[in-house]
């Protein structure tokens, strides 16, 4: 099957500011200068709708995933870059700092009930952090590569014990 890609460009003026405040409300007026508001869709499915600048994703806008989820956000030339929230099919989210399409600084990350909450690098734990079982038992400390480095607090309604990796 042969598909097409498709960009629409929507001219900026007060009636598409007013249609899609949830995009234009992160983006400063004297910084609109340089952006093109776009929806690109392959076939009939919308894949990207928000800012570009040069060709690439930048600013805030909806990135869609077949089959995976979506990511609403912030961009960077072209990849998620700033504060947003990946929303997986299975219900996994990341909610939080990305840097160059990666979670780096602070963010939330939520799979299977369980909640990570604390500092990220290259999409691992990283730095001190909190993480919640879906069971309600938790382990605060320093992660390293998603791994308790050094002490820790084991906490549950049951006991609380102090860990040491």
């Amino acid at each position: 099957m042969n598909s097409s890609i498709q960009i629409v460009t929507h001219p900026i003026n007060t009636e598409l500011k007013e249609k899609e405040y949830s995009f234009f409300k992160h983006i400063p007026d004297k910084n609109i200068i340089d952006l093109e508001f776009v929806e690109v869709f392959e076939s009939s499915n919308l894949l990207y709708k928000g800012f570009i600048k040069n060709g690439n994703r930048y600013g805030y806008g909806k990135e869609f995933y077949e089959n995976e989820g979506y990511y609403e956000g912030f961009f960077k030339d072209g990849l998620r870059h700033g504060q947003g929230t990946l929303f997986y099919h299975d219900g996994t989210t990341y909610s939080g700092s990305f840097e160059f399409d990666k979670f780096s600084g602070h963010g939330t990350y939520i799979v299977n009930k369980n909640k990570y909450i604390g500092n990220f690098q290259n999409n691992k734990f990283n730095g001190p952090g909190t993480y919640t079982y879906a069971n309600g038992d938790i382990i605060k400390g320093s992660f390293i590569n998603d791994f308790l480095e050094g002490y820790g607090t084991f906490i549950s309604d049951r006991k609380s014990t102090r860990l040491n990796s």
